[in-house]
């Protein structure tokens, strides 16, 4: 197996910018989430109990799916398709690997599932796209971790 030197990756320095534009995106694709809940009656938010041990743990989320389904495969398959070809594989596989989640441990059912399966693909092209624009892994990595913080107290 070839070693893939880490500077591939697109770890660029983070700047204000860079920070802002993270922020602002894990926000909207957290709301692209939680408002057709909201549109359906579902108010309930709260802070769950171990609520560090979440924080580190979506963090840990963000950083090991973006350095794999952004930082790896969607540049790997940028090499042999379009980009945006390569970003709809990549958000395809991305919500496949959700797609237990949904079912086990959020007890879904009926056509929620689908509706998730299509929220959590929206995402991953968003993201995506995120990281196609600035080239850099830090503004999905954060993107992401703001989002999944977000969803967390839902």
């Amino acid at each position: 197996m070839e070693k893939i030197p880490l500077q591939t990756l697109s770890f660029k320095r983070i700047t204000v910018r860079i920070l802002v534009i993270s922020i602002l995106s894990g926000i909207a694709l957290s709301l692209a989430q939680i408002i057709p809940n909201l549109i359906k009656g579902y108010e309930h938010i709260q802070v769950p109990y171990g609520f560090g041990l979440l924080l580190v743990a979506t963090i840990g989320t963000a950083v090991y799916e973006e350095l794999f389904y952004r930082g790896f495969l969607l540049k790997q398959l940028q090499n042999h398709f379009t980009a945006a070809i390569a970003n709809g594989i990549s958000s395809v596989l991305f919500m496949c690997i959700h797609i237990p989640i949904l079912i086990f441990d959020d007890h879904l059912s009926g056509e929620a599932p689908v509706i998730g399966m299509y929220v959590i693909l929206a995402t991953g092209i968003g993201l995506g796209l995120l990281f196609q624009y600035t080239k850099n892994m830090w503004t999905s990595i954060i993107a992401h971790y703001v989002c999944d913080s977000i969803l967390s107290l839902v």
